[in-house]
């Protein structure tokens, strides 16, 4: 999938939907029995609104509604794999879909390395809004896990229903579902860049941090971008809509997971930082970073 940031509508739906359908038909064809979509969280949220233990009752939010185009196709290719779960065409083709919420960890090329920039910035000093808004990340080895748990359990009822068994019940099934999938901990969207922070070094005392109101936040942001537009400067580093996002309270249930695949978080909050921290100052994706931790596995 392309970073969530590029702009072309066109490359995401190309990429998203287009490629998705492909893959989607190719495994009909070739006989596959099984197949786990990485879908995301963001689909039932507008960007804007707070999500509180939201779970998968939620609407699917695109199109007009739904600011991120990249969502609206990660939201398209998921509908269109869930309906071609145990069709009349491919009865034995299961599908399920994995709904991630804010992905990081070691690879990680969207959500850390900019959150790791600010702090060579010198923002680790500033704060956007009154930090009490909870949000839901997940380490990749857990969503990882999730996509492993998914396939089992689609393996198992093609197996039970090739040998005559019954399909699972509706409180029990995974095929034709869709499962939201975080790290099970909640947390106060700066203390999360403050964790990443500390691990990189910094020792700001939180109470010391300039907390900017989201009101005057935004008017900041506004009056950047239209100076950057104006002299064609492309985009601020603070935006409306990064100023929103940092200001809204967006964690989930994740019951259905747990009941239905057994999943269980497998890497902390805590030792996933460390990693994805660790991992990205040694591939040098931070912008601002010290050359010399690019490549040193002694850091």
């Amino acid at each position: 999938s392309p970073n969530a940031h590029v702009k072309s509508d066109e490359l995401m739906y190309k990429v998203n939907v287009e490629g998705t359908k492909s893959m989607v038909a190719a495994s009909q064809q070739s006989g596959v029995k099984a197949f786990v979509y990485t879908s995301s969280a963001s689909i039932i949220h507008d960007t804007r609104s707070n999500l509180i233990c939201a779970d998968e009752t939620y609407p699917i939010i695109m199109g007009k509604d739904q600011p991120q185009y990249y969502t609206t196709t990660k939201a398209q290719a998921e509908l269109h794999v869930l309906a071609s779960n145990r069709t009349t065409s491919y009865p034995d083709f299961l599908t399920a879909a994995i709904r991630p919420s804010a992905m990081f960890g070691p690879g990680d090329v969207q959500l850390l390395p900019p959150m790791l920039a600010s702090y060579y910035r010198g923002q680790a000093k500033f704060q956007l809004g009154d930090n009490e808004n909870l949000f839901d990340y997940t380490e990749i080895t857990n969503i990882a896990h999730a996509h492993h748990l998914a396939l089992a359990a689609l393996l198992a009822t093609n197996e039970r229903t090739s040998a005559g068994g019954a399909i699972p019940l509706e409180h029990e099934r995974v095929d034709g579902e869709a499962f939201l999938i975080t790290n099970d901990q909640p947390v106060y969207f700066f203390d999360f860049a403050r964790r990443c922070w500390a691990e990189m070094g910094d020792a700001t005392d939180p109470k010391s941090a300039w907390a900017l109101s989201r009101d005057l936040s935004l008017f900041i942001a506004f009056m950047l971008e239209w100076i950057f537009w104006l002299l064609r400067k492309g985009e601020p580093t603070l935006t409306t809509q990064r100023v929103t996002y940092a200001c809204v309270a967006r964690y989930f249930n994740i019951d259905k997971a747990k009941r239905r695949l057994g999943y269980r978080p497998i890497v902390s909050l805590e030792e996933g930082i460390r990693r994805g921290v660790r991992d990205a100052l040694y591939r040098g994706v931070i912008a601002g970073q010290p050359q010399e931790y690019k490549g040193n596995a002694e850091i």
